[in-house]
Parts: structure tokens; sequence; C-alpha cells
């Protein structure tokens, strides 16, 4: 029986990755990519505890509504998210800010940017090197 040795196992696991953008009309390579904290890395446990945080302090005061679990999720991603590159705006190429972060996450026609982002972050196996 073969055995399965942790320590192969934590030490094939990086802290971050980096995640290509793919166009959603083709799924061609746009060029973009967004740095990520992994599951086990300190930045995403970190995130998850100030998510939980909230949310049990919410629960005494407040009915959780899909929106705050939407704003959650925000956040989460907000934490979680290191840096991009290759992101151009508007003809320019936009700096990596909070700011601006937040309004790529939250732009409703760029959702798909989201949604490639919270699958990649949710998948453990994104994170192990080769």
């Amino acid at each position: 029986m073969m055995s399965f040795d942790l320590a192969d196992f934590t030490q094939s696991l990086a802290d971050s990755a980096w995640l290509k953008i793919l166009n959603p009309k083709d799924n061609s390579d746009t060029g973009l990519r967004f740095h990520l904290a992994g599951p086990d890395s300190e930045i995403y446990r970190r995130a998850e505890s100030a998510a939980r945080n909230k949310s049990l302090a919410r629960q005494t005061k407040t009915k959780l509504t899909a929106e705050m679990v939407d704003e959650q999720v925000l956040e989460h991603l907000l934490a979680v998210t290191i840096g991009w590159e290759g992101l151009v705006y508007n003809g320019q190429p936009l700096e990596f800010t909070s700011d601006n972060l937040r309004h790529i996450y939250t732009e409703p026609r760029l959702r798909f940017i989201r949604e490639q982002v919270e699958a990649f972050v949710s998948d453990r196996q994104n994170f192990f090197s080769a």
C-alpha cells in the first residue's frame, strides 16, 4: 500500500498563484492576470476570519440578506487579491489600488472577472506548484 507523505503535500502548496482572465465571449486569453492568495495562505485565513467576525456580529442585529452575503464575498475577494498585470481601462494602464479593484469587482459589465476570480480562489488545486 502506497503512503501519502504530508510533507510532500505541504511543500508543493503555494501561498499565491496567478489567474489568467479569459474573454467570456470566446474563452481566449485577455492578457490580464490577477495575483491571488490561496486558501491555505495567511492572507486568505485572515480574510475568512474577518468575514466570519462580521457575520457573527450582524447575526444579533440583523437578518442576513443576499446583499449582505454578496458584500461579504466582495470583501473577501478584495482581501485575497494581491495584484494584477495587463489591466487597461479606457486605453490607459490601470494602477492596482483598492478603489480600482473594488470598481473592477463591482462593475456589472465586468462581472466575468469577479466570477473567474471567485472560482479560482475556491479551488485549492490552483495553488499547487508543479
